[in-house]
């Protein structure tokens, strides 16, 4: 299937949204992959923005904008060593009032610095799996349009509001608001999961993978919960992205969607 050449005004922009400040300011990111392509097109068209393949790849695509590049300068944007030869150009959804999302959800996911791209894409899909009504993400979480977190996370993003928010702020009007604070935490204080009575409006906090939740967070009032141990000490700790999923899981048996 033959495609018009990248313009070079659409190369130019390609080149600096690889970098996270060029994402930002032009609210564009790159999502590669037939499979990943293949889903935003299907569930969410509107979010793309263009289409770029390998001009030897054999792509059938159903856009209004699909271009193609030589197999030398595709690979400059490749970010998987065997790459597929597509990759889509996607808007950045526009960032909602922190009022806004506390007005319209109940559950709410809480990333504190998670910095690993893979945990935070599979934080995504969790979140969307088992009915999270919005994503936060706290100073120091790593680039949520970091290549490797897109593929993570794959066609998520688009399906779940995400904001960054100062954590300390947000908690506070948040639970001004009626939510009660989740932390997921190894420590003496923290009660056993499957001892937790959830609140309907909950906020489910997961910490940075190596320092655990913020020390400013730890405030009066906030439930520290933990994920019981059945290893007998032969592991040291749960990945942050499945501490999620057992969370999600425990909450949503309490509250069915």
């Amino acid at each position: 299937m033959h495609f018009s050449a990248l313009p070079k005004a659409k190369l130019t922009l390609l080149r600096k949204i690889q970098q996270k400040k060029y994402r930002y300011e032009f609210q564009l990111y790159m999502a590669e992959g037939f499979r990943l392509v293949s889903e935003l097109l299907e569930l969410s068209p509107e979010w793309i923005e263009f289409i770029v393949v390998d001009e030897k790849a054999k792509h059938e695509l159903k856009h209004d904008f699909v271009f193609q590049l030589s197999s030398v300068e595709f690979k400059e944007f490749a970010e998987t060593q065997h790459s597929q030869g597509v990759f889509a150009v996607v808007k950045m959804p526009k960032k909602l009032k922190t009022e806004q999302i506390l007005q319209e959800a109940k559950l709410i996911v809480v990333c504190d610095a998670v910095q690993d791209p893979g945990n935070l894409g599979t934080i995504v899909r969790n979140a969307i799996w088992f009915g999270g009504d919005a994503l936060v993400l706290g100073e120091g979480t790593v680039d949520l349009y970091n290549p490797k977190t897109i593929r993570s996370c794959m066609s998520s993003l688009v399906s779940l509001p995400i904001t960054h928010l100062n954590l300390e702020a947000f908690f506070e009007q948040a639970e001004s608001m009626g939510f009660t604070s989740y932390l997921f935490r190894l420590a003496s204080d923290s009660i056993e999961l499957n001892k937790v009575k959830f609140s309907q409006k909950a906020l489910i906090v997961i910490g940075n993978e190596g320092n655990g939740i913020q020390d400013s967070l730890l405030k009066s009032g906030r439930t520290s919960v933990l994920i019981q141990d059945f290893s007998n000490g032969k592991t040291e700790s749960l990945n942050a992205s499945v501490a999620s999923g057992i969370a999600l899981y425990e909450y949503r048996k309490q509250f069915e969607k």
